[in-house]
Formats: structure tokens, C-alpha cells, sequence
């Protein structure tokens, strides 16, 4: 992917390498399923680890006239997932449902697989998983990126820097930063990306 990948391959003993960029950058992203969009503002988290759902769903709790929708990476997650965003919302007045539901409701759980590029589709604002806490490195922000929304992401981007220095108009943010970063963000900021 990058200079730093040949200089490790070349010390493995490799010759003849060329630096091609990531072949994700290359794939055509395609929607098996269409939703309609809700007229609220629609927050997907996409590829969530297991600390970020708390972060997540804690600075979605002033955000005003959306809905958030909680995308586990991981299907084992999904019980776990579940149990932690229904207790947040019986303890912050909010409704609770899945997909299955539709948008009817403030927080729903994504617990089906192969949804996320769909719902990235119609989302307003994404939230990238696997970037919030360290042990992770990341996820792929080109799907966000093809779809043209506006992208916030984690500092923990390891597994994903040759990726995230493609683009551009995005936001790095955290624990502490988040619920201002999502008020901030708008739709004309898609991450997008560079020439």
C-alpha cells in the first residue's frame, strides 16, 4: 500500500515491488437494499467496538431531532449491543427498536449483516467504528467516502493511515469531543477523495 509497506517488504528479502495503493480503493460499492430515509437526521455508526457504543450513544444524548443507528462490527456483539443500548435509552427517555422496525425509533440496533453500505446510503452524518479505542486500527472510510457523507473518526486509524491520507473533509475526534463534533459537521462536509 505504501512506501512504508515496500521498505518492510524489501528487508523480508522481496524484489520488484511496487507501491499500488489499497485495492479497497478500487472496489465499486454496491446497495442490495433501499431505504427510505426518515426526515430526521440520521446518524449511522458504522463497525463499532466494544467500548465505543457507550461513547457513541452518551454524545448522541443532546443531539436534537435525529436518530442514531448502532452498527456492531462483530454479529457475537449483537446480544451484548443490545442490552447496553436498551438500558441508555430507558435511562435517557429515548425509544429503542431494530432495524427489523425500520426508523421508527430515537436508537436502533443494526443486528442484521450486509446493511451497512445500504445505510450509509441514506445517512446524514457517519461515525467510522474501531477507531475510538486502540486495539483496533480502524475501518475502511471509503465506503463512507463513496456514498459522499460527512465522516467523523477516531485517532486510532493505524491499520487505515495509507487510506485516511486519500482523503479529505473529514474529522478526527474522541471521547471528550464528540457530541460537538456531530453538532458541528454538516452535510456539505462530505469526505471525499483527494485529486
Amino acid at each position: 500500500q505504501t512506501e512504508i509497506d515496500k521498505d518492510r517488504l524489501k528487508q523480508l528479502g522481496a524484489k520488484n515491488i511496487i507501491v499500488s495503493g489499497n485495492i479497497k480503493s478500487v472496489v465499486e460499492y454496491k446497495i442490495t437494499k433501499h431505504y427510505q430515509k426518515p426526515k430526521e437526521e440520521l446518524i449511522v455508526a458504522g463497525s463499532t467496538h466494544k467500548g465505543e457504543e457507550e461513547l457513541i450513544l452518551n454524545s448522541f444524548k443532546n443531539i436534537k431531532n435525529a436518530k442514531l443507528l448502532i452498527v456492531p462490527r462483530h454479529p457475537e456483539r449483537f446480544k451484548e449491543v443490545d442490552k447496553i443500548i436498551e438500558k441508555f435509552a430507558i435511562q435517557n427517555n429515548f425509544s429503542y427498536g431494530k432495524i427489523e422496525n425500520g426508523f421508527k425509533n430515537d436508537i436502533i440496533l443494526v443486528d442484521k449483516i450486509g446493511e451497512l453500505l445500504n445505510l450509509y446510503s441514506v445517512a446524514d452524518k457517519v461515525v467510522l467504528g474501531g477507531s475510538f479505542v486502540d486495539n483496533v486500527g480502524g475501518h475502511n472510510p471509503l465506503e463512507v467516502a463513496y456514498f459522499k457523507k460527512p465522516l467523523i473518526s477516531g485517532k486510532y486509524i493505524f491499520n487505515q493511515i495509507a487510506i485516511f491520507d486519500e482523503l479529505e473533509s473529514f474529522i478526527f475526534s474522541d471521547f471528550d469531543n464528540l457530541t460537538k463534533d456531530l453538532e458541528k459537521i454538516q452535510n456539505y462536509q462530505h469526505v471525499k477523495i483527494k485529486n
